[in-house]
């Protein structure tokens, strides 16, 4: 899941903070949960994977199945790592939008600074 995580580092939150207008297009056609709403990437961890596993192999042609083992690695790859240490360098920052007791129902949005 390491791949994958850096891949949602530079091909999805840094096109997203660095303004990136087809990216944009992709999220506005994109039928998941992770929207753009008032310049901000708000996302369900689950449909961030989902997308991230999309964009993922349209990119490198590598499929990564959208399984419960392999969402839970990419999910424990984001809280272990430096992530808004990471995106504050690169002018960004993750969030709680709005807290749920189930980590999947918890929506995130990640805002330049």
């Amino acid at each position: 899941m390491k791949e994958l995580y850096h891949f949602v580092l530079d091909n999805i939150f840094n096109k997203f903070i660095g303004g990136d207008s087809e990216f944009v297009k992709v999220i506005d056609n994109y039928s998941g949960d992770v929207r753009i709403a008032s310049d901000t990437l708000i996302f369900t961890l689950p449909a961030l994977f989902k997308l991230a596993c999309d964009l993922y192999q349209q990119h490198t042609g590598v499929e990564i199945v959208a399984e419960n083992s392999s969402y839970l690695n990419f999910r424990k790859a984001l809280y272990n790592n430096p992530t808004n240490t990471i995106l504050k360098e690169r002018r960004g920052i993750v969030e709680v939008e709005l807290s749920n007791d189930d980590h999947n129902l918890s929506t995130y949005r990640l805002t330049r600074l």
